[in-house]
């Protein structure tokens, strides 16, 4: 609940909520559950709804909503994301119930040799020009992965029928079958009300991109994120009251944390003079890669500039302390991780500015790094009988 450093914990993850949902549809999971979503699965639902509220962390709930709100009102545990709490790792986890380890998709943008290009794996864009890499698809073509849906229609032979609803103007992951898309938070909790009342026993998914959104623009303790929260907070309350025989869980990919500074790497030469290319995957969990011969001098000059606001990690100390999650590593996961991890654990974001690209966006609130404010997230649960 602080800003302090915070490891992700396996063994109460965020992981744990599509495992619970994949074996008590009596499927294969790949990872525990979690046992208190498992003791929720009392009986035979016929709806079970996840809904993934992004950034929407417990210290940032705390800090922008009083104990008797809805939503706090039902958290029932708080449980850690994986790493790095960010978007792309942690709905991947959520889509698949693997690790980042596993699925590979560690973060916004990573390096693919093929291409020489760090790659925005949700959008195909090339990630310092913005422009398009030719690679429209790259995360789903490169790093394809079984879905939990899959996983659901295989265990339940199709009698539970599967959903996911996403805004119309983001991409969708992977085989669902049947993908809503929606305009507005109103519309999205209408789309699932109806889906809920309609006949037949229905998994469904509903991803909805606040608080994140208005936090990377405002900062986390906003009167926007405020407001927001509120008002999410009310009509979820309203939502809630009108299904019947729904477990509802809820939870957030990660959490937020105010920044108070840019580090441009680029911006001090006897850094920039030891990297082999721009960092990749994300500004709060860098992937370096150094040129040979470089790694020493590499690591007592980062210390030097940036230690009191990040955690270096060599790329084997990385592995032996399963910082990206149990299980047998993606045959891509050893290319995408460089000769370090910078791991924030400051208000700070690493950059890094190549020449005739535009100018990084700026943020007044991000995750991704190893604190307590990013990495710990609620586990929501609401019980329709």
């Amino acid at each position: 609940m602080n800003s302090k450093i915070a490891f992700p914990d396996y063994n109460n993850c965020i992981m744990g909520i599509p495992n619970s949902i994949v074996r008590y549809y009596g499927g294969k999971a790949n990872h525990r559950g979690l046992d208190l979503l498992d003791t929720a699965f009392d009986h035979e639902y016929k709806n079970v709804l996840f809904m993934i509220y992004d950034g929407m962390g417990t210290k940032m709930l705390a800090d922008n909503l009083p104990k008797e709100s809805f939503l706090r009102q039902n958290i029932k545990s708080e449980i850690s994301s994986v790493f790095p709490p960010t978007t792309v790792a942690a709905c991947t986890s959520y889509y698949s119930g693997q690790s980042p380890l596993e699925h590979g998709w560690l973060g916004w943008a990573l390096y693919f040799n093929e291409f020489d290009k760090q790659i925005e794996v949700f959008s195909g864009t090339e990630y310092f020009s913005r422009e398009p890499s030719g690679q429209t698809d790259v995360g789903n073509s490169i790093m394809p992965f079984k879905s939990i849906y899959s996983k659901i229609d295989k265990a339940t032979s199709k009698k539970v029928k599967t959903y996911s609803l996403y805004p119309s103007y983001i991409a969708r992951p992977a085989d669902p079958e049947t993908v809503l898309g929606y305009d507005s938070f109103d519309a999205m909790l209408s789309l699932t009300a109806d889906l809920c009342k309609a006949a037949g026993k229905k998994f469904i998914l509903a991803y909805n991109p606040q608080p994140d959104s208005i936090s990377h623009k405002t900062g986390c303790t906003s009167k926007e994120v405020k407001a927001i929260l509120e008002e999410m907070s009310a009509k979820t309350a309203a939502f809630c009251d009108g299904l019947e025989d729904t477990l509802v869980i809820i939870s957030a990919d990660h959490g937020h944390i105010d920044i108070k500074k840019d580090v441009f790497l680029n911006e001090i030469p006897e850094l920039d003079n030891c990297l082999l290319r721009p960092p990749s995957i994300e500004p709060r969990a860098a992937s370096i890669f150094v040129k040979p011969g470089m790694e020493d001098t590499f690591a007592k000059l980062f210390d030097k500039y940036l230690g009191e606001d990040f955690l270096l990690f060599s790329k084997q100390r990385v592995l032996d302390m399963g910082l990206f999650g149990p299980g047998k590593g993606h045959i891509r996961y050893n290319g995408f991780i460089g000769n370090f991890i910078a791991a924030a654990t400051g208000n700070t974001l690493l950059r890094y500015q190549l020449p005739d690209c535009p100018e990084p966006v700026k943020f007044l609130s991000h995750h991704a790094g190893l604190t307590a404010a990013e990495m710990y997230v609620p586990l929501i649960l609401i019980k329709n009988p």
